[in-house]
């Protein structure tokens, strides 16, 4: 599991604003962690946000929680697909 993930999806994965997931990408990058986990953020040059700067982080290195609702969205996703 080493897709990664931008604010926004992190946001609609956890529940939270898009402003707080942008503020625990940001921390994260002080080497603070998020809901007792480090996540693996880079921030990427290229379009969007402030001056282009981007955040992604890795699965992989999310709180548990949120990685098996992550597994059990693309379990969904693919059932959804097999019954069309």
């Amino acid at each position: 599991m080493s897709d990664r993930l931008t604010t926004t999806a992190l946001a609609e994965l956890a529940g939270i604003s898009h402003r707080k997931a942008r503020r625990a990408f940001a921390r994260a990058l002080e080497g603070k962690p998020w809901r007792g986990a480090r996540l693996a953020v880079e921030l990427l040059q290229g379009r969007g946000g402030k001056q282009g700067l981007s955040y992604l982080v890795r699965s992989d290195s999310l709180p548990r929680e949120l990685k098996q609702r992550l597994k059990d969205a693309a379990l969904v996703g693919r059932r959804a697909v097999a019954d069309a």
